[in-house]
């Protein structure tokens, strides 16, 4: 056992102990001490980012937050704000990459954390450390983010950078908000777009193809493709399968909320003149949803026309089918949709595109579209 005095208190610890005049550079977790009040510093593994590149010019926004903070005598916010698995915490361990190559320690503070007196002890801590709040909103509700505003308003005299990411903005407190004389940045995150899709995808899957290509971008601009979905294709791709045979089967629809059930159908389509149909299968909601299921994606190759040797000239196109619903033994759609994405070798090419989607025989009903892309 160890006994450590400070002033007039007396700590007692159930290992030895050793004294230090500083923090030493590391990361931390504040951990809440339960009855004995008071919160403790946790030493955690480092996180090692790695050389992989990162993409969607996240290196520059770090090196204006970092160089900003080096060049200023006060403390520096930044608010990360977006859906889960959109790159905040790749963000935020970046930030820490930066921290650790610079002396500077990391203190994590998260549910394991407690929420009463928080900022007090915070606000003990050394100066010139990086304070890392995960899942902000979750973890403090509005009554709790209150303390937390002198803190942020640089109110103490030690230096800091506070990092605060939230995915529900709406329930940050409503003063941390717009207000850079709290947290001077506010970077916000989207989903990937079709050209960081193809970046990311190229630099993981060697020589892909194409077309696994062009139905990656394809997905991505008609619904939310995160990184946890890339990198579900990253593994797909690379154990060898193609996107148009896999796509149905992975689990990268919106949550299940209702019962719902599979609806096989035949997708009639025309382009650039050119008719044929596929059979499909999808997804369709039962009666009490009012919406209908969405995001039923059904990928698939179609002949535009023929080269000078007669050949057959196909390109690859995705059916995105929209408000399935079952009423009784009748199906209704909301929208059918064809997309299909250019290579950069034919920028120029449209097609002319008509579609019909049947449903099951006993089961009458029917969506068209037509449209030129």
């Amino acid at each position: 056992m160890s006994v450590i005095k400070s002033g007039n208190e007396y700590l007692f610890l159930p290992n030895e102990a050793e004294v230090t005049k500083e923090l030493p550079a590391g990361t931390y977790r504040v951990v809440d001490g339960g009855m004995s009040g008071r919160h403790l510093l946790r030493q955690e593994e480092e996180f090692v980012l790695g050389d992989q590149p990162v993409f969607g010019g996240r290196q520059e926004k770090i090196d204006v937050i970092t160089e900003t903070y080096t060049s200023n005598p006060e403390s520096l916010g930044v608010l990360l704000s977006g859906d889960k698995g959109i790159g905040k915490t790749l963000f935020s361990r970046m930030l820490s990459t930066w921290a650790h190559a610079h002396k500077t320690p990391v203190v994590i503070i998260d549910s394991e954390s407690g929420s009463r007196g928080i900022a007090n002890y915070i606000d003990e801590l050394p100066e010139n450390i990086m304070v890392m709040f995960d899942e902000f909103e979750k973890n403090f509700d509005e009554e709790d983010q209150q303390q937390f505003l002198s803190l942020f308003d640089g109110m103490s005299n030690k230096k800091r950078m506070y990092v605060i990411t939230v995915n529900y903005l709406n329930d940050l407190n409503s003063f941390m908000r717009e207000r850079p004389g709290r947290l001077l940045f506010h970077i916000r995150f989207d989903y990937p777009d079709p050209s960081e899709v193809e970046e990311y995808l190229s630099y993981h899957v060697k020589n892909i193809s194409k077309e696994n290509l062009s139905i990656a971008k394809a997905l991505s601009s008609m619904s939310s493709v995160n990184y946890d979905i890339l990198n579900a294709m990253v593994k797909m791709l690379n154990t060898g399968f193609d996107l148009k045979d896999v796509l149905g089967d992975l689990n990268i629809a919106t949550p299940d909320r209702l019962p719902s059930k599979h609806i096989t159908g035949v997708l009639e389509y025309t382009i650039n003149g050119f008719t044929d149909k596929k059979d499909i299968s999808v997804w369709a909601d039962m009666e009490d949803n009012a919406l209908g299921r969405d995001n039923n994606l059904v990928s698939f190759n179609a002949k535009v026309g023929t080269d000078e040797d007669g050949d057959d000239i196909e390109r690859p196109f995705i059916a995105k089918v929209n408000g399935i619903k079952i009423s009784g033994q009748n199906v209704t759609f909301s929208e059918l949709r064809l997309v299909n994405y250019h290579s950069e070798t034919e920028p120029e090419n449209k097609y002319s595109l008509s579609a019909t989607l049947i449903a099951e025989p006993d089961k009458v009903s029917r969506m068209d579209y037509s449209s030129l892309i």
